[in-house]
């Protein structure tokens, strides 16, 4: 028998349970397939199955597991509870990788949990496309930080875990690729900027886009944006041009304040229901409170609709927050990942649209886990 003819779930268990025991017999046996059980989860599972499968079936046959194994979950804990422990550095080519299945394998328990099936291979692809966008190959301005990855990817599992997003988008992972970038360079990616003083690095957008220091705004502050935390993500709007300081102000939402003004655009208070606002202004979405909203005809923050009542679709969103103006012209409920929709950008999904399936994705699930997720029809939200 060969280790490739072993149900995925044996495997799995093989190399997620006691895989520190499991290396060090390997040893004795080969070098190189212990290098492979050092490799988490299913890269692990590839690389064994490739250049030890003697001595891969003789450890597991140590270790009690058969080919019956496979047929259905081992018990107890599956994932990175002892491995990603023991993670000091990751190698730069190995990072996606082991990020990857550091949130699948946490994900995992969570399915389970949640009696939902769940697709190992398909949150793997999913997962490992996004994270691929997020971090871009180290080199040319971009440096990696080894230990910070490891950092990265024990966060990213606990998270997992937990059923709560990673949030890769924050510290530690967000440290792992450091740009070398100073400010006013040219740039193609946030990540080949250095970090800024008092601030996060940005490659602006636009045809000349170079390195900038992403700051928050306090109240009279110069600006040129305005941005809302949503925890998972962030949305931002404005612009205005590269700033002589290379200093990209930006108001926040969550401190109560947008970024407002026609020539000398400063952060202040959010408007309330009556003031008028700029319906013309890119970020003219945020700038009331959150109970108003900017009609786009009247140039005022009117109240928000309530869910089930009349609305005008062309007078931007005037529905309560999580509702949107439907086809019907009634506000109602935007929809979770896995809901069916029209497809691209449209308001009805929480994340987007797949204009494909017409169905709503993104990550954005009831919760973190839900059955789409789990079942790898949707990328989970990192």
């Amino acid at each position: 028998m060969t280790i490739s003819n072993w149900p995925y779930s044996a495997l799995q268990h093989a190399v997620f349970a006691n895989v520190n025991v499991l290396s060090q017999r390997a040893r004795h046996e080969s070098a190189e397939f212990a290098g492979c059980l050092s490799r988490i989860g299913w890269t692990g599972v590839l690389c064994a199955s490739g250049v030890g499968h003697s001595a891969a079936a003789q450890l597991f046959a140590s270790k009690g597991w058969t080919e019956a194994d496979g047929n259905s979950p081992p018990s107890g804990p599956v994932g990175l509870a002892k491995s990603s422990a023991n993670l000091e550095t990751v190698d730069a080519n190995q990072f996606v990788g082991e990020a990857t299945e550091a949130i699948c394998s946490g994900i995992s328990e969570c399915c389970r949990d949640a009696s939902f099936d769940y697709d190992a291979e398909g949150c793997l692809v999913n997962t490992g496309e996004a994270l691929s966008h997020l971090f871009p190959t180290p080199g040319g301005a971009i440096e990696y930080d080894a230990e910070m990855a490891a950092e990265c990817v024990r966060e990213s599992y606990h998270r997992a875990s937990a059923c709560e997003y990673p949030n890769v988008r924050t510290a530690p992972c967000n440290r792992v690729m450091v740009g070398t970038l100073p400010l006013g360079s040219p740039c193609t990616h946030d990540s080949e900027c250095a970090s800024p003083d008092g601030g996060e690095p940005k490659c602006s957008a636009g045809a000349d886009q170079v390195c900038l220091a992403a700051r928050r705004g306090a109240a009279g502050d110069s600006c040129q944006g305005t941005c809302k935390d949503e925890g998972f993500q962030l949305i931002c709007a404005g612009g205005g041009g590269v700033p002589e300081d290379f200093s990209w102000i930006r108001c926040f939402v969550d401190d109560g304040l947008f970024c407002g003004g026609e020539d000398d655009r400063v952060c202040q208070p959010l408007l309330s229901p009556g003031d008028p606002c700029d319906a013309l202004a890119a970020d003219a979405s945020l700038s009331c409170t959150q109970d108003a909203y900017c009609d786009l005809g009247d140039a005022v923050c009117d109240p928000r609709v309530s869910l089930g009542e009349p609305c005008q679709v062309a007078a931007g969103n005037p529905c309560e927050v999580g509702g949107y103006c439907s086809p019907d012209r009634v506000c109602a409920e935007r929809q979770f990942d896995g809901a069916t929709c029209v497809g691209g950008f449209e308001p009805e999904c929480l994340g987007v649209g797949d204009d494909a399936t017409h169905v709503c994705n993104g990550g954005l699930a009831a919760g973190y886990v839900s059955e789409q997720v789990c079942a790898g029809s949707v990328i989970p939200r990192t």
